[in-house]
């Protein structure tokens, strides 16, 4: 009783798998949402009521949806969810006139949060969470200050709990900061994506190239190059690395 599932971990609890001797997918999916009406869980929230409201979808009984489907769906399905009787509340968080609460938007451990007071503009980091070995970024959705922080780092936190209060800057001078938003700006995390991504091409590595091509040989790179057509080559996990940082710096 009270255990909280740790985001580092797969929060699986129950696969549900329906077969019906007949060929209608429709009844294939009645069975489906009939089981999950039959689950009873307490103690710790669950999806069950997104996926009856999903299942009750005539589009999905159907079969016939896109791959984008859930993406397009996904606000509605969860505001039919939340009024299911077991449908997960979430926290209620004092706001005086003004002030904001920005909530977690999954489940997962605090790694990083602004200090009150912090003025940021739209965009800028506002809290770091950790799920499954990634880090998400939650950005401020206009310009901003921090008021009051409700959690600290290594803290874990569900899906929809508070985070931090906020009070939008852009309010008090009577216009949004999103409404200037450049979006032809570079964004300072993708260009570090880049920048990583072309240390690990042969430009980005002059002196192992040359050092390469005084022995009279060549590069991985370069012999790629010379069995595939221009262009072609596709590339996945670029960013990986060996487990040899106890030799050599992570750069190398």
């Amino acid at each position: 009783m009270g255990l909280s599932v740790s985001p580092r971990y797969d929060s699986l609890l129950a696969k549900v798998i329906t077969h019906i001797s007949g060929s209608s997918f429709a009844a294939a999916v009645r069975k489906a949402r009939t089981a999950l009406s039959e689950f009873s869980i307490e103690g710790v929230a669950t999806n069950l009521a997104l996926l009856q409201e999903l299942l009750s979808d005539n589009k999905v009984q159907s079969g016939i949806v896109r791959t984008s489907f859930v993406d397009e769906k996904l606000p509605g399905l969860a505001a039919a969810a939340l009024s299911h009787p077991h449908a997960h509340r979430v926290a209620a968080v004092e706001l005086y006139p003004g002030e904001e609460a920005l909530r977690a938007q999954l489940a997962g451990t605090v790694v990083d949060i602004a200090p009150e007071g912090t003025e940021l503009g739209a965009d800028g980091q506002l809290v770091v969470l950790e799920a499954m070995k990634m880090q998400h970024v939650l950005a401020a959705p206009d310009a901003l200050r921090t008021v009051r922080n409700l959690v600290s780092p290594g803290q874990v936190v569900a899906t929809g709990d508070p985070l931090l209060v906020f009070l939008r800057t852009s309010v008090i001078g009577g216009e949004s900061s999103t409404a200037t938003i450049d979006l032809d700006r570079p964004r300072a995390d993708l260009d570090e994506v880049r920048q990583r991504h072309r240390l690990t091409l042969d430009e980005g590595r002059e002196a192992a190239v040359a050092k390469r091509h005084k022995q009279d040989r060549r590069t991985a790179r370069e012999n790629i190059a010379d069995l595939v057509d221009p262009g072609s080559f596709v590339e996945y996990g670029a960013l990986a690395i060996a487990a040899q940082r106890s030799r050599r710096p992570r750069r190398t």
